[in-house]
């Protein structure tokens, strides 16, 4: 349990302190003319980073953790690489758009990326959880 608890803490919440710092900086220094909210600090796709990072930590924790719970391993495991890979691609095409001044649907970025962490987080809690001896 004390696995899990130092995961949630140094994986989940530390991969997730630039969100938040980004959030709480634009609530001390505002910009004119733009509101606060969580869809402006997500809007690039930082959080599909933080997931990448957090289905990386989930898969590595499976490794060399013995064969108990192998089936339950292969799923959450094979989850987080499947996340892993969606949120590297749907990532690389939104760093794209930024770059070349493209638009694209932020709001739906935004919904997207939520559903994607919720997923990371779901699947890589089960490798934790898989892992624990």
């Amino acid at each position: 349990m004390n696995h899990l608890f130092k995961w949630l803490v140094f994986g989940v919440l530390f991969a997730l302190t630039p969100l938040l710092g980004d959030y709480f900086m634009h609530s001390v220094h505002p910009i004119q003319g733009m509101t606060l909210s969580w869809q402006g600090v997500l809007m690039k796709g930082e959080l599909l980073l933080v997931c990448s990072a957090i289905s990386g930590a989930g898969v590595g924790e499976l490794i060399g953790s013995g064969r108990e719970w192998l089936p339950f391993k292969i799923i959450c495991g094979g989850g987080c690489i499947v996340i892993l890979f969606i949120a590297v691609v749907l990532y690389s095409g939104i760093a794209n758009d930024v770059r070349l001044g493209a638009s694209y649907d932020k709001a739906m970025l935004v919904r997207n990326s939520i559903w994607i962490f919720i997923a990371t987080f779901v699947s890589a809690l089960g490798c934790i959880i898989a892992a624990e001896d």
